[in-house]
């Protein structure tokens, strides 16, 4: 029977190193990417329907409450990208965005945030249904963006839905780059503020 030769530690470093060195490939050496969103709305208006608003943190709707880019693949087959992500939970950056754009807009008098001590007449709540880069067409690209809202009355009795309505963009992008995905995020958000500010100017709520 043969004796067995005990290794040398550099023998054994030898094996081992490159497992560690090449395990992940490249890929783990690369840089993380952090991205935020930016609605441009740069004109002001006059109050039109006046009193303060209180804008609660929207809700984010399974699989796409992650901070990391969701990109459809194809139909039912989704993946999440770990090195491209919002620099915050993406919820939090819409919410934040649709407070500055109702401010821009002058509809109400205040815009307050759920911390405020202020009184508020209307509550604005949403759910983003949606937001993914759509990848699932061949050689397009795009990016896609679903919110709805609820805005509530307070009232002195209970608070009272006054309005709710689905927006849904999907924007095509000049090529699957998480840059470019971005910028039709971007480009989706502020069809949706759009789309959403116009109908809430056409609102009888005095």
């Amino acid at each position: 029977m043969k004796k067995l030769i005990p290794l040398s530690l550099f023998t054994i470093m030898m094996f081992v190193l490159p497992l560690f060195t090449g395990c992940g490939g490249d890929r783990s050496s690369d840089a993380m990417r952090y991205f935020m969103f930016e609605a441009d709305r740069a004109t002001l208006k006059a109050d039109t329907i006046g009193g303060n608003i209180c804008v609660k943190t929207f809700k984010m709707a399974s699989p796409f409450d992650s901070s990391g880019f969701i990109y459809k693949k194809a139909d039912n087959d989704y993946e999440s990208d770990y090195y491209n992500r919002f620099i915050i939970s993406p919820e939090i950056l819409i919410t934040q965005q649709c407070r500055n754009w109702l401010e821009r807009s002058g509809l109400f008098k205040n815009v307050l945030n759920i911390s405020s001590i202020a009184s508020a007449d209307y509550i604005l709540e949403g759910n983003i249904i949606n937001l993914y880069g759509d990848f699932a067409q061949g050689d397009l690209a795009f990016a896609v963006m679903q919110i709805r809202f609820f805005l509530i009355k307070e009232t002195e009795d209970k608070p009272v839905i006054v309005f709710s309505k689905d927006y849904k963009e999907k924007i095509e992008v000049s090529a699957a780059r998480p840059e470019d995905i971005v910028g039709g995020y971007d480009k989706c958000l502020e069809n949706i503020l759009s789309n959403f500010e116009s109908d809430l100017g056409k609102l009888s709520l005095k």
